[in-house]
């Protein structure tokens, strides 16, 4: 079974930010959390045997996204703890300590705690989820806490002492809610970030890869540029033509690409990562940069609209209307690789590629 993803946004979203930011300490990285773990959901092609299968799912996708991005060279400048609590708008000064000593713990106990404590699940179910032993989930619980609930306030809410140890910490943790508007529409989910002062683009691929996050610095020409070090040289596609480029990595995750166009050298840097279906991440290769780098849409001098693929080069000015999405397909290798376009203004065009439709097929035409 598979839930539609907007069912799942109103009763997930604030769980799976409050796992983030249990991981992160970061709001603005949560909230990044939570969209690219409700878009793996949306383009997974699993099924599941029931909504807590897809709970558990969810969970595990978002515990990976949140360590990935703490490992990551592209983190966002975080605001500090003290001021971010702040905002929130704690029901009593109990509940605030609480918080601030949770989150004062290392990750890997904060994040056990926050399991068991908010979402309920026994260890065997964490360590289930986190694929590790039980032996290595540990949390310090009495159950209740032995608390009595035989007296109430006259309004019928319990005071803090007739609360278990689970009932305090939800009251201290449920002021956590998601910022963003999570907008699963593939097209647009490219978008610039605080990480890099660059364009990160999510894309749907066959295979391995459930996504790509690829960043590209603008190309552009060299002259006489020394890049130094030890050159790899990768005949790969550009603009429709196979050309050689010189690679050489660039010493923070991603590489530097330089190749003849003519008389001009041209150059330009990106990088980027793979993501599976459970969240994990790994560095994408050269190669498969330059594959992602040579897919583009773009606006040439004499105001052609040509769309790139491979060995592909396809005019689809007259297509591109407005901010109306195009929907084509190509044919390659006797199989149709689909694309949506849509004109993103002065920055250029967002593209989707995928081995299958978003929507129809027959909303597509085949262009060659």
């Amino acid at each position: 079974m598979k839930i539609p993803v907007d069912q799942l946004i109103g009763r997930y979203k604030d769980n799976l930010f409050a796992i983030a930011f249990n991981i992160c300490k970061s709001e603005a990285d949560a909230d990044d959390v939570v969209q690219e773990t409700f878009l793996q959901y949306h383009l997974t092609e699993k099924q599941f045997n029931d909504e807590q299968h897809i709970r558990a799912w969810l969970i595990r996708v978002a515990v990976n996204r949140g360590k990935d991005i703490n490992r990551s060279f592209w983190r966002r400048k975080s605001v500090p703890l003290e001021e971010y609590m702040e905002t929130l708008a704690f029901e009593t000064p109990e509940s605030e300590n609480l918080f601030e000593q949770v989150m004062k713990l290392p990750e890997k106990y904060r994040l056990v705690i926050h399991l068991f404590y908010y979402e309920d699940y026994s260890i065997r179910e964490i360590a289930g989820i986190l694929g590790v032993t039980e032996n290595n989930v540990k949390v310090g619980s009495r159950g209740d806490g032995g608390c009595s609930r035989t007296r109430s306030r006259r309004d019928g809410t319990m005071t803090n002492k007739q609360m278990s140890n689970k009932e305090r910490y939800k009251q201290a943790f449920s002021v956590l809610h998601a910022s963003c508007d999570i907008s699963l529409e593939v097209e647009k989910m490219e978008r610039k970030t605080e990480r890099s002062k660059k364009v990160f683009r999510m894309r749907p691929v066959a295979a391995a890869c459930i996504c790509v996050c690829l960043l590209l610095g603008s190309m552009g020409t060299a002259y006489a540029a020394d890049l130094g070090g030890i050159r790899e040289k990768v005949n790969t596609w550009i603009h429709g033509e196979r050309v050689d480029v010189d690679v050489i990595e660039n010493g923070d995750g991603g590489y530097n690409f330089s190749y003849k166009d003519g008389d001009n050298e041209k150059s330009f840097g990106g990088g980027g990562v793979s993501i599976d279906e459970n969240g994990n991440e790994s560095a994408l290769s050269a190669e498969e940069v330059l594959d992602e780098a040579g897919c583009e849409a773009a606006t040439e001098k004499d105001g052609t609209v040509w769309l790139y693929y491979q060995k592909h080069k396809v005019n689809i000015t007259e297509l591109v209307k407005g901010d109306q999405t195009c929907k084509v397909a190509i044919i390659d290798n006797n199989k149709p690789v689909y694309f949506d376009i849509k004109s993103n203004g002065s920055i250029g065009y967002e593209m989707s590629r995928s081995s299958e439709p978003t929507g129809s097929k027959d909303a597509y035409r085949v262009v060659d």
